[in-house]
């Protein structure tokens, strides 16, 4: 499997060079969107270090269309996986960013449920420095799996957020 930094420095650079990266700039008011460099951290290791965290492994596509669910006295709950073609190591926070967003819809109950069920330490990484929310906000931007764009279909009113961390916030 890919290993978990790599992934994120291509998609990084991808950003910087193009800047067509999931064509943000129409997710983001223009204030957001200028200040996107300067939000991302320069070193990604610092997003998730392998030295500090324990790496898991991650379906890495964990979408509403791969998560099978069973309904049973009126909640839907997750009962398997499909699809492992992307599987890759690294931080289990960048799993749970589609999961919160497409699954989960941003409903944070439902998200702290996750949390505590894998164990907070685990999920959150008690050994970063940085805040699990800014993780979480820098994953949404760089994820392959168009994390912000769901993120403005939800709730496109988030799209004239003034600064990343309003947008993080509300995330």
């Amino acid at each position: 499997p890919t290993p978990h930094p790599h992934l994120l420095i291509t998609r990084s650079l991808n950003l910087v060079r193009t800047k067509e990266r999931l064509d943000l700039e129409e997710f983001l008011s223009d204030s957001a969107y200028g200040q996107l460099l300067s939000y991302l951290p320069n070193f990604h290791s610092s997003l998730f270090s392998f030295e500090l965290n324990q790496p898991v492994l991650m379906h890495a596509d964990m979408t509403n269309e791969n998560v099978l669910g069973v309904m049973a006295e009126g909640k839907w709950s997750p009962v398997g996986f499909i699809d492992f073609g992307d599987v890759i190591v690294g931080d289990p926070l960048y799993e749970l960013v589609p999961v919160h967003i497409d699954v989960f819809k941003c409903k944070g109950e439902d998200t702290i449920e996750v949390i505590r069920s894998y164990g907070a330490d685990v999920l959150l990484g008690a050994s970063s420095p940085l805040r699990p929310s800014y993780r979480a906000m820098c994953y949404t931007l760089l994820h392959e799996q168009d994390a912000l764009r769901s993120v403005m279909d939800m709730h496109s009113s988030w799209s004239q957020l003034e600064t990343l961390e309003e947008l993080e916030e509300n995330l």
